[in-house]
């Protein structure tokens, strides 16, 4: 769990298409990145160092090397908790360096033309990475109004409903009847959603 934890995490700008495929995403990076990184030491023995793919493999390694650490601590919750949007930095700046990494490479081999299809390559995964963010937009906006419709319950002092208990206790942990004696505290200190004594 711990394993495809991390590659999904390194991975998850096409979660798109699944947990699955996610897991063999980032594994196909690490790999990719293993074999830019013997190709530099290669050059670097033969004289030929060249900076700027340093500091790719440099940034790239870095976000490898901080999924095995997020995953040490949230591997436990669950591995699609690796597909949480909170985590997608590591994920994008791993793949922004390795198609950096093919740009430099396929220049230095002289095949300029495949420049253009490493452009249009990274073009799709970011399109791809979009597709994702209308379902976790529609997710908030419908967490949103759920939580709109139990606001206005409890202003009323619906307390006990089911409606306001499958809602308001999956979020916030507390069950309602123990947020109601302190509804004049918190109205008084403007802490909640109780602070406006006329709604």
């Amino acid at each position: 769990q711990y394993l495809d934890y991390t590659f999904t995490l390194l991975g998850s700008i096409v979660q798109y298409f699944g947990m699955e495929a996610a897991k063999w995403f980032g594994i196909f990076g690490v790999l990719l990145w293993m074999t830019f990184a013997i190709c530099y030491g290669r050059d670097a023995l033969r004289g030929n160092r060249d900076p700027n793919t340093l500091v790719l493999l440099m940034l790239s390694g870095f976000a490898i090397v901080t999924a095995p650490m997020t995953a040490l601590g949230r591997a436990a919750v669950g591995v699609d908790h690796a597909l949480s949007t909170r985590y997608g930095t590591f994920c994008i700046l791993l793949w922004a360096c390795l198609f950096g990494l093919i740009w430099r490479r396929i220049g230095s081999l002289g095949k300029w033309p495949l420049k253009f299809l490493s452009i249009a390559a990274l073009e799709t995964l970011v399109i791809v990475s979009y597709l994702v963010w209308f379902r976790v937009a529609s997710t908030h906006v419908n967490r949103a109004n759920q939580m709109d419709e139990v606001t206005r319950e409890l202003r009323l002092g619906v307390f006990d409903s089911e409606h306001v208990k499958n809602i308001f206790m999956p979020y916030f942990r507390t069950p309602p009847y123990e947020v109601r004696p302190l509804i004049e505290f918190l109205r008084s200190k403007k802490l909640s959603i109780f602070a406006d004594v006329d709604s």
